[in-house]
């Protein structure tokens, strides 16, 4: 094959790798029935939520709705995983103050067993482990005891100096320590020693150890420290809902103005639309994303609508039209190349 040849290959397939690098995905919509109110996304798309009736349920991307049993009021979800495990906080019968709850794989819905006059999860993660803390609790020093319920069986963790807010699958956690100012990190029983500022208000945390959220004067950001080296990306003027295990961020401008960061670069996802069937609707916020990169948004219509959605990305057509044709291109002169040797 002529060199020229090669190099126009070579640029046609570095120019579909680039562009699948750079451009963000574009989406088409699933509107989520008016009867159930979203609240959080797992890595199968199922969307654990509230139904009218004040329960929880689990939206399957097939459309069914799984209703959860349980006397509850006063429903917060806060937690959902790949297991199908939900947790929350709910007033239950015989409690006059929240407690925390949990619906394992579909099942009945369970008190987590810790003592205390109040009991909040604060989330679960892909190994079942929960995090939370008690407000009240008997025999201790402190005001509220955090507490991680392992998800192998093992013996449960329990702090009278600090409350984990994130935990990611590998068991790092986030948290609140009694009496010192900002966030800290603890893993395999040690404390970290990085002491994240006081103005960072942390909303997610990935499996890579990268946080994200809002610092106190509103811009949103994105951080990881490597080796004692933070890498700070800020994101845009807001405030920041999720974030993926590939460091996709999302969330809303202070004009509510649902957003996206993608590989470096903040985007609209109102400009992200693939679906003309709901033209006309602007995203306002982005509650949560996926691994699959899924997102769950909310959105307004052209007559004052308001809706829930499940934004699922669609491949990116001007990367596979240029892979498309540089197969074609090699293919066809691999032909005219044995023409000649046959001539």
């Amino acid at each position: 094959m002529p060199k020229f040849v090669q190099l126009l290959v070579a640029v046609l397939a570095l120019a579909a790798c680039t562009a699948s690098a750079q451009q963000a995905p574009l989406y088409r919509a699933t509107r989520l029935d008016g009867q159930f109110s979203p609240r959080i996304l797992n890595d199968l798309g199922q969307i654990a939520g509230i139904g009218q009736d004040g329960k929880p349920a689990i939206w399957n991307p097939d459309g069914s709705l799984l209703q959860l049993s349980g006397a509850v009021s006063q429903l917060t979800i806060t937690g959902f995983n790949n297991q199908g495990t939900l947790v929350g906080n709910a007033v239950i019968p015989g409690y006059s103050l929240p407690q925390a709850v949990a619906w394992r794989h579909g099942g009945a819905m369970e008190r987590l067993p810790f003592q205390g006059l109040a009991g909040f999860a604060q989330g679960i993660n892909n190994r079942g482990d929960i995090i939370g803390y008690m407000a009240g609790a008997p025999d201790t020093r402190s005001e509220q005891v955090g507490f991680i319920q392992w998800g192998d069986g093992r013996t449960p963790q329990q702090f009278d100096d600090y409350t984990p807010q994130l935990i990611n699958d590998l068991g790092f956690v986030i948290g609140q320590r009694s009496g010192e100012p900002g966030v800290r990190s603890w893993q395999d029983g040690a404390f970290g020693q990085s002491l994240f500022s006081n103005d960072l208000f942390i909303r997610a945390l990935n499996n890579e150890g990268r946080v994200a959220g809002t610092q106190s004067d509103y811009h949103a950001f994105s951080l990881v420290e490597r080796d004692g080296v933070r890498d700070m990306q800020e994101l845009w003027f807001g405030f920041v809902s999720g974030m993926n295990n590939a460091g996709s961020v999302v969330g809303e401008t202070e004009f509510s103005l649902a957003m996206l960061w993608y590989q470096g670069r903040a985007y609209a996802l109102d400009h992200l639309w693939a679906d003309p069937q709901f033209s006309g609707w602007s995203l306002l916020s982005a509650r949560g994303i996926n691994d699959r990169g899924e997102i769950l948004a909310s959105a307004t219509g052209p007559f004052e609508e308001y809706a829930q959605f499940l934004l699922s990305p669609v491949p990116e057509p001007r990367a596979s039209t240029l892979l498309l044709a540089g197969l074609l291109l090699l293919l066809a002169l691999g032909r005219v190349q044995q023409k000649l040797h046959a001539n």
